[in-house]
Formats: structure tokens, sequence, C-alpha cells
């Protein structure tokens, strides 16, 4: 049974991004502790506050960079993920503790508090006949080759970057690889 959970708060403190090793790969994960907020009505076209409780969440990766890079304290943030009990032994008590935590798959900002937005250029795409390196860097690899000279085979007179990544089903392999 999953337990997905969507809301929307405020960030009660500054994210902070910590390296990781998993596996024996970095990664990186960004802390965030959010107030999800409740409102009514007050009758006279207005709302007050009615509560509402705290969560630390966690991001992971690229998104979790993206996170410390653009978010500060007191942003309101649209926050998707799954809420998870831990439990753990207090040290000093012996007491037995437990939290609700967000694994966080997406915090968005609310766009009524934002008065910029600015893009990123378009990356350009890898000229055809180059390895986008995703799909095919483990089987280069495995043989020893240069990640570089395997190409996905594909239609001629498409370019490979347009290609959706499921329909990229085959990876050319140079025979010096194989």
């Amino acid at each position: 049974m999953s337990n997905d959970f969507r809301g929307e708060g405020n960030l009660g403190a500054q994210p902070t991004l910590k390296k990781v090793l998993v596996d024996g790969e970095p990664h990186s994960v960004a802390e965030l502790r959010i107030f999800f907020d409740r409102f009514k009505s007050d009758g006279q076209g207005g709302y007050v506050p009615n509560g509402g409780f705290w969560l630390t969440g966690s991001i992971w990766d690229q998104r979790a960079e993206a996170c410390v890079e653009h978010l500060q304290r007191g942003a309101r943030v649209h926050a998707i993920g799954e809420l998870v009990q831990e439990t753990w032994t207090d040290r000093e008590t012996g007491d037995e503790r437990s939290e609700f935590k967000l694994n966080l798959d997406a915090v968005y900002p609310s766009l009524v508090k934002i008065e910029a937005v600015r893009f990123k250029p378009k990356r350009e795409a890898p000229p055809v006949g180059r390895c986008l390196r995703v799909r095919c860097i483990s089987t280069a690899k495995r043989n020893g080759c240069c990640a570089q000279s395997c190409t996905p085979r594909s239609s001629p007179r498409r370019s490979v970057a347009r290609l959706p990544a499921s329909s990229i089903t085959a990876w050319f392999v140079p025979p010096a690889c194989r």
C-alpha cells in the first residue's frame, strides 16, 4: 500500500545539502523542513490559520541540488512524495521514538510568490553517431571500450537526439569493443 502525499506549505529553514555514498556511488541529498498549514474561512471573505503540521522531507541528486540553489527559508512550495514512518531508540533514554518523514519525488515553488522566471537555454543535441552514454555505458565498460564509440541503432533519417529513450532498444558496439 502506497502512502502518497501531496501538500502545500512553507519552508521553515534553508534547505541543506549533503553528499553521501550509496553503494560506492556519490549522491546529493537535500533535507527540507516544511510546515503544511491549514486555513478556514473567517466568514468575512478572508481566511485564518487553522493549525498545521511539520514534516522533514528529503530529495535526491539533481533535484536536491536545484532545491538548495533556488529555494530559501519561507518559500511557499508544493511537495509530492511518499510518507514513511521512521522508528529508532533514543540513545539517552532508551525509549522507542518515531517520526513521519517525506521521501520527496518533487518540490515546486508556488507561483503566487514568484516575481520572475528564467529558464536554462536548451542543451545542444549530441551529433548523430555519438553515444548518449545513458544506455550503453555499462556495456562499454564491461567490454573495456570507450563509451563514445558505441552508437545507438536507429533510423538513419532521424536524429538520435529526437528519439524518445523508449524507442532506442539496441546499441551497436563496434567490433573492436566486443
